[in-house]
């Protein structure tokens, strides 16, 4: 989940969003002179930034905590510092579900943010703009939203497929409860899987060392 007060970190180094590495290092080097707490002034004014600019560094020269906070500084712009209006029509919905379907699979499994990817399908998917896809009552729209946020679901933790499920069950056009309904019955073997996935492993080397063991 994203914090109460975010961070922009290329704000506090003073630098372009997109900016080259040797770009980072240069404003933070130049900003860690200026800023150390050693430096005269007010030593608590001076560590708190400077514990900022140490933070947005290391978030910005390490590839994988960048691309993180990138989806997250994403989000903050589209629900925050650049708001957004709720989806009008099932059209624009439907285009933002696409959106979110692009970037979930565009972002390799082991560095997508699924809090972030949770956090932003239930903001499309509030009560309002589930019945604005139910008033049009048009099954191919409906389906369409269904099938791509399913779609993500498959990315997503056990407990946030759970939240997005819950809010994708008001659909109320028969095509889309027939695939939440085959999902959750799918769903229920898969989290039994997760549940004991530990368990299985152990068991199945178990099984191979005595196996092993028995032809030696």
């Amino acid at each position: 989940m994203l914090p109460s007060t975010f961070k922009d970190y290329y704000q506090i180094l003073g630098i372009e969003p997109g900016a080259h590495p040797t770009e980072v290092k240069k404003a933070w080097r130049a900003l860690v002179r200026k800023w150390h707490p050693d430096v005269s002034g007010s030593e608590q004014i001076n560590a708190k930034i400077f514990q900022d600019i140490q933070e947005a560094y290391e978030t910005l020269i390490d590839p994988l905590k960048k691309e993180k906070y990138l989806q997250q500084r994403w989000l903050q712009q589209v629900t925050q510092t650049k708001p957004i209006p709720a989806p009008t029509n099932s059209n624009e919905l439907l285009h933002a579900i696409i959106k979110v379907e692009q970037l979930v699979y565009k972002t390799d499994s082991y560095r997508l943010d699924t809090d972030f990817i949770e956090q932003y399908i239930l903001f499309l998917l509030t009560p309002s703009s589930i019945e604005l896809v139910n008033e049009l009552e048009d099954p191919v729209v409906s389906k369409e939203i269904t099938k791509l946020t399913l779609r993500c679901c498959i990315k997503l933790p056990a407990k946030s497929r759970i939240a997005v499920l819950n809010a994708l069950s008001g659909l109320k056009q028969p095509d889309s409860k027939k695939l939440i309904a085959v999902y959750k019955k799918e769903n229920i073997l898969r989290g039994t899987l997760e549940r004991y996935k530990t368990a299985i492993i152990l068991l199945i080397v178990a099984l191979l060392c005595w196996l092993i063991s028995s032809l030696a």
